[in-house]
Parts: C-alpha cells; sequence; structure tokens
C-alpha cells in the first residue's frame, strides 16, 4: 500500500494519469488499495491473479485465473478491465494462445511484450531490426509480428526498445530506467513520440517507495535493488511528459 501511495502522490503532484496493471491476489486481499488506484482517475488492469509466467500455465488455467481477477476487479471499481500484461514480460510465439484467450475474454488489449532481450523471462527476441513501432494487432502465432488476420482484434501495446547496434535495448523502465537513467528513457519516449507512435513506459511501486526485495539471494539483491527508490526519475519523467491511460491510447491509435 505504501508504494502504491508513494506513486499516486507523484502523478498527483504533476496532474498525470496512468494505468495500474495488477495482480488478481493483491486486489483480493487489498480492495482499498485498489479502490484509491481507481479513485485517482488512473485505468486498473489486470496482471494475471499469482505473479505466474504464462509457460507456467496452460490456456485453460490462464482463462480461470483471468476471470476470477476480472470479477474482483470489477466488484471493487465498478469497471470490467480492458487490459492485461503477463509477469515478466512472458508472452512468446510458445504462450500466443493467451491472446486468444484474451480476446474471448473482452480484452481490448495486452501489453506482455517486450521487443528486446529480457533479464526476467525466457523471451524469443525479434530478429534486429524488426522491432514493432508503436501499437498494432499481434499475430496470434508470432506477438512480435503484426497480424494480417482480420479476426485478430486484440491490440498489442509493447514497451519500448531502443536500437543499439546490433541490438535491441529494452528503454521502457522499471530496471532499465534505474540502469540508463532518466534522460536515456526520455530520449526513447520522444523518438518514438515524433514517429506519431504512443510509448509504454512503466515502473513497479516498491521500486519507488525504496522497499527492497531482500528475499533475493545477496548477489543478486544487489542487482535488482539497483537505484532505488526511484522517486526523483519518476519526478523528472512526468514533469517532462504527458501522460495517458493505455486505453485512451489504445483507442486514439485505432488500430
Amino acid at each position: 500500500m505504501e508504494g502504491v501511495k508513494d506513486t499516486l502522490a507523484l502523478f498527483k503532484r504533476y496532474n498525470r494519469i496512468g494505468t495500474f496493471f495488477v495482480l488478481g491476489t493483491v486486489a483480493e486481499h487489498c480492495p482499498e488499495c485498489v479502490e484509491l488506484i481507481a479513485r485517482e482517475g488512473h485505468e486498473v488492469a489486470l496482471h494475471g491473479f499469482r505473479h505466474r509466467q504464462l509457460h507456467e500455465m496452460g490456456p485453460e488455467t490462464f482463462r480461470e485465473e483471468i476471470q476470477k481477477s476480472s470479477s474482483i476487479v470489477r466488484r471493487i471499481t465498478g469497471s470490467k478491465p480492458l487490459g492485461f500484461r503477463a509477469p515478466n514480460f512472458s508472452l512468446t510465439s510458445d504462450s500466443s494462445w493467451a491472446l486468444n484467450v484474451l480476446q474471448r475474454e473482452d480484452f481490448a488489449y495486452d501489453s506482455s511484450v517486450m521487443p528486446s532481450f529480457n533479464l526476467s523471462a525466457d523471451i524469443h527476441s525479434p530478429r534486429p531490426g524488426s522491432i514493432a513501432v508503436g501499437l498494432y494487432r499481434p499475430s496470434h502465432t508470432n506477438p512480435f509480428r503484426s497480424s494480417d488476420n482480420e479476426g485478430d482484434t486484440i491490440v498489442e501495446f509493447p514497451t519500448i526498445a531502443r536500437r543499439f547496434f546490433i541490438f535491441n535495448l529494452p528503454s521502457g523502465g522499471g530496471f532499465y530506467l534505474r540502469l540508463l537513467g532518466h534522460d536515456f528513457i526520455l530520449k526513447s519516449i520522444k523518438k518514438l513520440n515524433e514517429l506519431g507512435a504512443s510509448a509504454m513506459c512503466y515502473l513497479h511501486n516498491w521500486e519507488v517507495s525504496g522497499n527492497q526485495r531482500d528475499t533475493l539471494p545477496f548477489g543478486i539483491s544487489q542487482f535488482a535493488n539497483f537505484g532505488i527508490p526511484m522517486t526523483k526519475r519518476l519526478a523528472h519523467i512526468l514533469r517532462n511528459l504527458k501522460t495517458a491511460t493505455a486505453f485512451e491510447a489504445v483507442e486514439a491509435a485505432g488500430c
């Protein structure tokens, strides 16, 4: 709750809005947290139920978790969540069945693609030069590519990757915001905006509050907790950019 309040306070200070991808278990055990997010004018979307990566579930288990989480959030906010992000950006060609499930459950968009290497999940990166720019309708067999099937209606809102020599550097936020700095991330966002595309920047509430992940082994913990709290970095971005909810960006894109 502390991290959520700290994040909300920063957004309120700069009169900005955003999307909070919420776990079903969090909504279940801390409904006042979700209620506060919605009351402040932000979008509440889903992040799964127990923070399990997609490859740990099959389509039916995933559907059950999505339905359960949606029901909990809807009961709290009065609105059905329209967006989803897989834990650890774990959407790959092997788990692209998740797009079919989300589409059948009437989700408007997914935001589970990291179009670059991914340190936190076994992601099959797209080939150099094949970064998806902005929002697109993903193929339900290869979510890194646009679909030519009219039946694929769900929209993908990927995080940001920035070209560096032959590599696609993850530049969307979180650990990479802490590592690369807010100016690098800002330039990545503005470069996308110049192309007429919206940019997805993300972070975790614990990164803002500075609650370190002490349950990790020592070496990994030092790495994972690098650069927190990131209050000043987030404040710098909010001062210099206008924001919208993910669903507003999807509507504006008209994919």
